[in-house]
């Protein structure tokens, strides 16, 4: 039987969409909830192997000997797959205490997800992941908000400011105003210039921040403890109040922890990216953009992507020297930058995703070598400081056994030409 679906629910907190993935598989096998479990931990070791260069996913097999750990991600996996109709409604554990009496627990695929695990097994992810975006976006209105809105505007641009930019005389009341002050008047010259896909004035954005920051220090005075032991911890209830704002002026009303899951999703469907490392010349900011066109027939949604290709090849590769240049210089012009840095500037100058970029990029590497390009390229794994969480390493080239190297620094020079001697 099918599930009837409900409407207008709110964002689940699942940081991975592939975990619906993982658990329509373990279903479909008959597995438990305790497999579902363990299975959304492997995935993650996956993912911290693909995204760390060092290698090190201890903290994800450490996580498998403990039966507390990931079951809310399971419970909520399985309550996603309900919601969206492709697992029959069962009872959840709600606390790690209560998942040992469900350990055991099997569930069952409805009709609709039969279908669905048929076609992620013969079609692959790319074609399931298609589908049940569909149907996600029945019962996420926010999800389809925000998509919708980049689909049509194109970007959204979220200035920031670092507390270092500021210097403040003080670090305490004092010294946050004058951060304030200075946050609000680069949010309000970013938003006159038209190109930050919403508007607000200087007294909504004001508000905005101070409602923000009274909800946690009233949350710290109820415990006696101080509200911001740190600036760091300020600067960020600033970003999440601006961000916030920023969205509900453009139309999609949805909390920070939310909009953090929403950026993810949809940069994992290769409908969306987004970036904190754009050099754009102007205002540090989270610029997202849209990376496929949206159109809706009787409230079905579908998507034309901008995949990898040939033709996003010749682009990256007449922009990459550009891009190279460009953050070079922000950077000190060091021989080597930041790839995300490098990536960040032509994803966001063509509108396309990592993936994009990264295909280009290995190709690139093989054909440098060929000296088939019109500059060299040479790749390098970072030594000191750490990638950003919300980017990725690029995936090099597999050697002979396998093995790829997770890159994180890049070069681009002039080709030298061969003389025969």
């Amino acid at each position: 039987m099918t599930v009837t679906r409900s409407v207008g629910q709110g964002i689940p907190r699942l940081q991975e969409l592939g975990f619906l993935l993982s658990a329509v598989k373990a279903v479909a096998r008959g597995g438990t909830f305790e497999l579902v479990r363990r299975g959304l931990i492997e995935q993650m070791s996956v993912r911290s192997l693909e995204n760390t260069p060092s290698g090190n996913s201890a903290r994800h097999r450490i996580a498998d000997e403990k039966p507390g750990l990931y079951v809310n991600n399971a419970s909520e996996a399985l309550a996603e797959l309900m919601r969206v109709g492709l697992v029959e409604r069962a009872q959840l554990p709600s606390s790690a205490k209560a998942a040992r009496a469900y350990a055991g627990t099997r569930f069952l695929l409805t009709e609709d997800g039969v279908a669905f695990a048929e076609m992620l097994e013969e079609q692959g992810e790319p074609a399931a992941l298609d589908s049940l975006l569909k149907r996600l976006w029945s019962i996420h209105p926010q999800l389809a908000g925000y998509i919708r809105l980049l689909s049509c505007s194109g970007v959204l641009v979220v200035p920031s400011l670092t507390w270092s930019a500021v210097h403040p005389e003080t670090t305490g009341r004092e010294g946050r105003e004058k951060y304030v002050a200075a946050l609000v008047e680069r949010v309000v010259s970013a938003v006159a210039s038209g190109r930050a896909g919403w508007e607000a004035e200087a007294s909504e954005v004001h508000q905005a921040i101070a409602a923000y920051v009274a909800r946690r220090e009233a949350y710290a005075d109820k415990r006696g403890r101080p509200a911001y032991k740190r600036s760091g911890d300020f600067v960020s209830d600033c970003d999440q109040a601006v961000t916030v704002l920023a969205l509900r002026k453009a139309g999609v009303g949805v909390d920070y922890i939310s909009f953090e899951i929403l950026r993810r999703w949809t940069q994992d469907l290769l409908v969306a990216n987004f970036s904190y490392w754009v050099p754009a010349g102007e205002a540090t900011a989270m610029r997202a953009w849209g990376t496929a066109a949206v159109s809706e027939d009787d409230g079905t949604p579908s998507f034309d992507r901008r995949p990898p290709s040939p033709e996003w090849a010749v682009r990256i590769e007449q922009l990459l020297p550009e891009a190279f240049r460009t953050v070079r210089a922000e950077e000190g012009d060091s021989s080597f930058v930041p790839i995300w840095k490098v990536r960040a500037y032509i994803c966001s100058q063509l509108r396309v995703n990592d993936v994009v970029f990264d295909s280009a990029l290995r190709d690139f590497q093989r054909r440098a070598r060929r000296g088939e390009l019109p500059f060299q390229i040479a790749l390098e794994v970072s030594t000191g400081g750490s990638i950003p969480p919300t980017e990725r390493p690029l995936r090099g080239i597999p050697d002979r056994y396998g093995r790829e190297t997770l890159f994180s620094l890049i070069n681009v020079s002039a080709r030298r030409e061969r003389t025969n001697a």
